[in-house]
């Protein structure tokens, strides 16, 4: 299969996407991969080895220079030739803010022209788990996951996006200390979530999940310790 036959479809559907300001910036698109490459993505959860790097993890599978090629190209052809791509676009306007983050807390920082990942990997979420609310690593320019159904390719759960209820509060443990209203967009068996990466971008899922959900995770890094 020839990755590069999906590119302009799927790069046509990030340009025509719309970001949503509310929580924090996002757009999310659903029935977004073709469905041949859903199919194969979804047959590569059949054949790995997942694994739980503490107990309670999420059982996870890296893509690296290790992986099945079919993998790989999915990372290089499709999540950095084109997806990673159009979201820069989209998320241009939020570079600076993340620059000026990173130089505040890290000090000497260099901007990339082109994204590498702290993390891109398969995921299976246990049935009747839940996600706190969380932030994820400071470094990621934006985030991204595909939801690719439950176990047996079925609508599951997808992701609750939060913001604190007083946004201006300054409290030291936000996670415990305040409350979260939230954006969920249902459930999906083949969907993108993106969103840009700062301090306001909590997420999780608070209800159990009804089966076993397949996604894949993406940190785009445009910024490094130089």
């Amino acid at each position: 299969m020839s990755l590069i036959n999906f590119q302009p479809e799927l790069f046509k559907k990030i340009r025509n996407a719309s970001v949503h300001s509310q929580p924090f910036p996002h757009l999310y698109i659903n029935d977004f991969l073709p469905s041949d490459l859903w199919r194969s993505l979804r047959e590569a959860f059949h054949v790995l080895h997942f694994k739980k790097f503490f107990e309670g993890a999420v059982p996870v599978y890296h893509i690296d220079s290790s992986s099945d090629l079919f993998l790989q190209a999915f990372r290089d052809e499709i999540v950095d030739a084109v997806i990673c791509k159009g979201l820069r676009a989209h998320f241009l306007s939020f570079e600076d803010g993340k620059t000026k983050s990173l130089k505040a807390s890290y000090g000497r920082v260099r901007c990339l022209e082109k994204p590498f990942y702290r993390s891109i990997y398969l995921a299976k979420n246990p049935e009747g788990g839940t996600i706190p609310i969380h932030l994820d690593d400071h470094w990621a320019s934006f985030q991204l996951v595909f939801y690719l159904g439950d176990h047996l390719g079925e609508r599951t759960s997808t992701t609750d996006l939060a913001i604190p209820i007083d946004a201006h509060a300054a409290l030291p443990d936000p996670l415990e200390l305040m409350k979260f209203s939230t954006t969920n967009y249902g459930t999906s068996s083949n969907a993108l979530l993106a969103f840009v990466n700062n301090e306001r971008s909590y997420h999780g899922l608070a209800s159990p999940l009804p089966a076993e959900r397949w996604t894949i995770c993406v940190s785009a890094h445009y910024h490094d310790n130089g």
